[in-house]
């Protein structure tokens, strides 16, 4: 009888725990880019998996579906407004830069909202609206999870979610692109290999980066790549207990052979003849900005680990024939 007391006792206690943990989670949400939505039952959807967060939006003021998003639960600050294309560099896909200025732009609202209200956050999360999420509930699903400090959690720069310190690293993207990513699409840059060898590689596209090919070919990237599309279409046919293992897994070739050369990778010199799977202008005299590879640079080059997390799911494959407004709603 003492014995079922005790571990009564200690169920109630975990039960406490579970319950503290849950209402104590505070989440901020960033969302930007074109304010995509399929018509009003989406917003209602995204509406219900925001419920409880503290919603930031940055999207261009021409879109429609601007004034539906403001309206949605808990909208702290928002900004319809333009980045300055003028300080953008002559790249090919220079569009790919916008998401960027506007996360920013958009975490630039978070902290002076944090800074004014003195508010802590546990998560701060960026999202998309033409993405698919594997959860009702942002706040279920984050209160759940172990949530570790310097790791991105991510798919791709789709979307991602850490702690506020790694989130205000990534929110750096915008200008360090400028400074430095848009100029070395062609260049091999001494990379953190530690940090790779403990991040999921099917996160963050890592097999676009350059790699010295004295020590990495490119049948170990091209590996890695053919894992990364069989891992795009596990993400919305199998479990995902399934897909976060193969996550796990993934790109061992890749590491097989890091791990090789890790001593002499890691003395690599900047500028040595590389290798990469990342596409790039044919016009040496316009480089090309690639958006997912800058962000593999990014949170390398920042010792920064990238998780896949099994809230992310691929983009809606009609995405770009979504109706432009929401009749009814605004």
């Amino acid at each position: 009888m003492e014995v079922r007391r005790l571990l009564l006792f200690a169920f109630c206690g975990l039960l406490l725990q579970v319950f503290s943990l849950v209402s104590c989670t505070q989440i901020a949400v960033i969302i930007t880019g074109q304010l995509r939505l399929r018509n009003a039952a989406h917003l209602r959807q995204l509406q219900k998996v925001l419920t409880g967060a503290d919603v930031f939006i940055c999207g261009p003021k021409i879109s429609p579906n601007a004034h539906s998003m403001i309206n949605l639960t808990k909208v702290v600050a928002f900004s319809l407004d333009d980045p300055d294309v003028s300080l953008f560099p002559n790249v090919s896909n220079v569009n790919r830069l916008i998401q960027w200025a506007r996360l920013s732009q958009c975490h630039s609202l978070l902290e002076e909202h944090v800074s004014q209200q003195a508010v802590q956050y546990d998560v701060v999360v960026k999202l998309r609206t033409d993405e698919m999420l594997h959860t009702d509930r942002l706040m279920d699903f984050l209160s759940r999870s172990q949530i570790e400090e310097n790791t991105l959690y991510c798919l791709t720069d789709w979307g991602f979610y850490g702690k506020p310190k790694t989130m205000r690293v990534i929110s750096q993207m915008y200008t360090e692109s400028l400074r430095t990513y848009v100029s070395v699409q062609t260049e091999y840059v001494p990379l953190d290999y530690g940090s790779l060898l403990q991040s999921d590689l099917m996160a963050a596209n890592f097999w676009w980066l350059r790699f010295p090919d004295e020590y990495i070919s490119l049948g170990d990237l091209r590996k890695a790549h053919k894992e990364s599309n069989k891992f795009r279409r596990l993400i919305s046919t199998c479990k995902q207990s399934i897909v976060r293992s193969f996550a796990a897994q993934s790109g061992s070739r890749l590491k097989k052979s890091i791990r090789r050369s890790f001593l002499k990778l890691q003395r690599a010199k900047a500028n040595s003849t590389s290798v990469t799977l990342a596409p790039f202008a044919v016009d040496p005299g316009t480089p090309y900005y690639s958006s997912e590879k800058s962000l593999a640079l990014h949170l390398n080059v920042n010792g920064i680990v990238a998780k896949y997390s099994t809230i992310f799911g691929t983009l809606y494959r009609d995405r770009k024939q979504f109706p432009l407004g929401l009749p009814g709603i605004g």
